[in-house]
């Protein structure tokens, strides 16, 4: 589990708000925009939207009704309960039990996606927890946002631990991701490509995907078809590069270059879903230099909003692939 910095953190829930309202006319707060964070950690994004995104007045019914959060690790299971329920609890000045928090691992959750088969009761550990996940999969959710993991049982994404598999996931990308792929295909089960494959599947079909991964999805041949997917599904994209990946620019430390402190460049994507999608998706681009340092990155996030950025305009078959 890596730390996600706090100006990310913002910069994503700011940014999310904003798109809903440019988009559908929504905003976090409104009735029925369901949110979930389908890998949580210590629950920084909750906080964050329950802190700043959510007026107090609307937050009660918010907090018990229409947010959601998923956790596979058992201690930042526990961490994000108290963090989420003391953030609530310091606003509102009373305490309320946060019934939305499940113990599950997302990828094995496909209970919710109209492909996979049900899996009945799979979800042991306890009868509330099971009822939890029920409740979650009923719903219609239409923001998906958080920090998602690269690789299984991985403590921080410079391990290269062998992936499990997760077969209903994973024929999804056989039939999308690699279907249009052009490459070798291998490398495109990679953790967080399955997080997009799950959350793909899983937004509502008017809703906002903001995940920060990985950001080989870019420019990675590997993940040609990956593209392709999101030209076909999503109406818009908008894409912040914050680069640092080390193995591509040796003159850089990911210690000090990189906004998560790792060897890997990471991005931060935005996708835009429409049930009424007309032509291919609009794709806007901006990056940082590979030579600012973390904090000059982080500096950048925090005072940059997303509505003020002068993305460039991507034409995908103009790409360079590796």
């Amino acid at each position: 589990m890596v730390y996600t910095p706090n100006e990310i953190v913002q910069f994503m829930v700011q940014s999310t708000d904003y798109l809903l309202h440019k988009h559908f006319g929504k905003t976090l707060a409104d009735k029925n925009v369901e949110i979930l964070d389908p890998a949580t950690g210590t629950g920084t994004f909750i906080c964050e939207i329950i802190e700043n995104a959510i007026p107090k007045h609307l937050l009660d019914y918010k907090f018990k009704n229409e947010i959601y959060a998923n956790e596979v690790a058992i201690l930042p299971y526990y961490i994000a309960n108290l963090n989420i329920e003391f953030t609530f609890k310091q606003k509102m000045q009373y305490y309320a039990e946060f019934p939305n928090l499940c113990f599950v691992d997302t990828l094995d959750n496909t209970d919710a996606l109209s492909y996979a088969g049900k899996q009945h009761a799979m979800f042991g550990v306890t009868s509330e927890n099971t009822d939890r996940i029920r409740r979650q999969n009923s719903k219609k959710i239409s923001v998906i946002i958080g920090n998602p993991p690269y690789n299984a049982n991985q403590l921080n994404e410079n391990e290269n631990n062998k992936n499990r598999e997760y077969p209903y996931i994973d024929k999804r990308i056989k039939d999308t991701f690699i279907k249009y792929s052009t490459a070798q295909k291998t490398k495109v089960y990679d953790m967080y490509a399955r997080f997009y494959r799950w959350a793909m599947d899983r937004l509502e079909m008017n809703g906002v995907l903001a995940l920060i991964t990985n950001r080989s999805f870019i420019d990675s041949r590997t993940f040609d078809g990956f593209r392709k997917s999101i030209q076909n599904d999503f109406s818009n994209c908008y894409i912040v590069d914050t680069k640092s990946d080390v193995r591509v620019n040796p003159k850089i430390a990911g210690t000090t270059h990189n906004v998560f402190g790792i060897q890997t460049g990471v991005a931060i994507m935005f996708l835009i879903k429409k049930e009424k999608k007309e032509g291919q998706c609009y794709i806007e681009y901006i990056s940082m230099e590979d030579e600012w340092r973390k904090e000059e990155k982080l500096a950048w996030l925090k005072s940059n909003a997303l509505e003020k950025i002068h993305f460039t305009a991507i034409i995908p078959d103009k790409i360079t692939i590796d």
